[in-house]
């Protein structure tokens, strides 16, 4: 699930030539991998990239440095979009980390 809060300007999907505004959507954005879970998931933090193939491994990946107080800076993603649901159904993701200010680190 997307957490749009502080998102900034960049909160849109492009489909097809149309944009659409995530934050004018009525419930929640939500990006998940393809059914079979394959794809190229790259998270970068301190110019280092990190790239897994499937999403299970991302995802624990990405837990972990969130849990360590990284916090996302901007989030990339390539699929098919469902507007019905609100979904991406992605086979790239892309994050890019920053560090977390020493008051939000619990």
């Amino acid at each position: 699930m997307l957490d749009l809060a502080g998102a900034g300007r960049f909160h849109h999907v492009r489909q097809g030539g149309v944009v659409a505004d995530l934050t004018t959507a009525e419930g929640d954005s939500v990006v998940r991998p393809r059914e079979d879970g394959a794809g190229r998931f790259l998270i970068r933090q301190h110019g280092v990239v990190q790239l897994h193939s499937r999403f299970d491994a991302f995802a624990e990946d990405l837990a972990a440095r969130l849990a360590e107080g990284a916090q996302v800076a901007r989030l990339q993603a390539r699929g098919e979009y469902a507007s019905a649901d609100l979904g991406l159904t992605a086979d790239v993701i892309k994050v890019w980390l920053g560090e977390a200010r020493p008051e939000e680190v619990e």
